[in-house]
């Protein structure tokens, strides 16, 4: 079966999306890494796919148009087309995009960042991202086009890097929270550390993205596989979010047809 790409909102020699050049180095350090990260991601976060995987439960794929912001290698999204899902991934990282080709040739994968999502308004059943939003310094920005990008009554489920992981990976005295600041998070045992700007939980909740989404779905948890323990304190290292996009009369959302 067919199915029509939906359309590009952005002239053919333009990039997929647009950043800063803040945003675009850290998205760009996964290509030191793509296929040993893409491995350990795959194989070593039990507690935070588990909560992934709830978060989907109830979604139907079958015929449903899915894209992954961050899509990594596009193990998630060759899941999901194992459902029946029409699957597009979009990344910044090169070597990643080079790795989802070369794993499933019936997805459509591009090279990109999610502040200007590159697909026209009302294109997808679903969006889902994994590790990956926090790597903007803008989140509301994306939630903002992942609405924008949503059919009324799409489903968005998210994990990030919980907004205290990020506070405790300042690591110095008299830290700020509210204060924006690129981190370090060391992940898988000290295998890879990662540079990414903090966050508020405001950031992901923020009035707007309720205004526009129903939450279905909430849970924070310490995943060892994926995070250090500073300073030995307890505290949670991802948050994950199911949302509903609301039906246009409900929604702030403009869209057009």
């Amino acid at each position: 079966m067919n199915f029509e790409l939906p359309k590009l909102q952005r002239m053919p020699d333009e990039p997929s999306g647009s950043a800063d050049n803040e945003t675009i180095k850290i998205g760009k350090q996964y290509n030191e890494f793509a296929e040993n990260f893409a491995d350990k991601h795959k194989n070593l976060d039990e507690i935070t796919q588990a909560s992934f995987q709830k978060a989907l439960l109830g979604i139907v794929f079958k015929d449903k148009k899915v894209i992954d912001l961050g899509c990594g290698d596009g193990y998630d999204l060759l899941k999901l087309q194992e459902k029946g899902a029409i699957v597009y991934g979009l990344d910044a990282s090169e070597e990643m995009i080079k790795l989802a080709k070369a794993k499933n040739s019936q997805g459509n994968f591009e090279n990109g960042f999610f502040e200007n999502i590159p697909y026209a308004d009302a294109s997808f059943d679903v969006v889902i991202s994994k590790y990956a939003m926090q790597t903007s310094k803008d989140v509301p920005k994306i939630l903002e086009e992942v609405g924008r990008i949503l059919k009324p009554g799409g489903k968005l489920v998210y994990v990030v890097t919980h907004p205290v992981r990020q506070f405790m990976e300042k690591k110095k005295a008299n830290k700020d929270y509210f204060e924006q600041e690129v981190v370090d998070s060391v992940l898988f045992d000290g295998a890879i550390t990662v540079h990414e700007p903090s966050h508020t939980l405001a950031e992901y909740l923020n009035p707007e993205f309720l205004k526009n989404f129903d939450l279905t779905f909430y849970e924070e948890k310490f995943d060892p596989s994926n995070a250090e323990m500073v300073e030995g304190s307890s505290y949670p290292a991802f948050l994950c979010v199911g949302a509903k996009r609301k039906n246009a009369s409900e929604s702030t959302i403009s869209q057009t047809a």
